[in-house]
Order: C-alpha cells, then structure tokens, then sequence
C-alpha cells in the first residue's frame, strides 16, 4: 500500500513554519518518492537553506534507494 510520513521542524534551523510531506507509492518494480516541504526562511537565508535542505532531500532519497535495493 502507499504510505505517508508527515513532520515538522521545531528548532536547530534558521526557518520557521517547516512542514513536509513525503510519499512513497509503487512504481513498476520499484517505488516513487515525493518529498515536498515549506518554510519561511529569517532574512537573509532563503536562498541558502533551499540549497541545503534541497541537497538533504536528494542524499537522502538516494540512501533510501540504496538501502531499499539490498
């Protein structure tokens, strides 16, 4: 079956209001991953943390695959 994981950020980021979503469906012999998160970022950060958070997303899809495939 699909499943859903929902969180919230609480604290330890320059961001407020951070919620994401990600969802795992079956694709063909395999699965597909779709993370999706908003945050306010404090001035001056915005375009930094949507470089490192979109980086957190890829390494850890990919570790998730790795991990799965095995």
């Amino acid at each position: 079956p699909d499943h859903l994981f929902g969180y919230e950020l609480i604290s330890g980021l320059p961001i407020r209001n951070y919620v994401a979503r990600v969802e795992v469906t079956p694709d063909g012999d395999g699965a597909r991953i779709r993370w999706q998160g908003d945050f306010e970022a404090l001035p001056g950060v915005g375009f930094t943390m949507e470089k490192m958070l979109g980086r957190f997303v890829e390494q850890t899809t990919e570790a998730l695959a790795k991990r799965a495939a095995q």
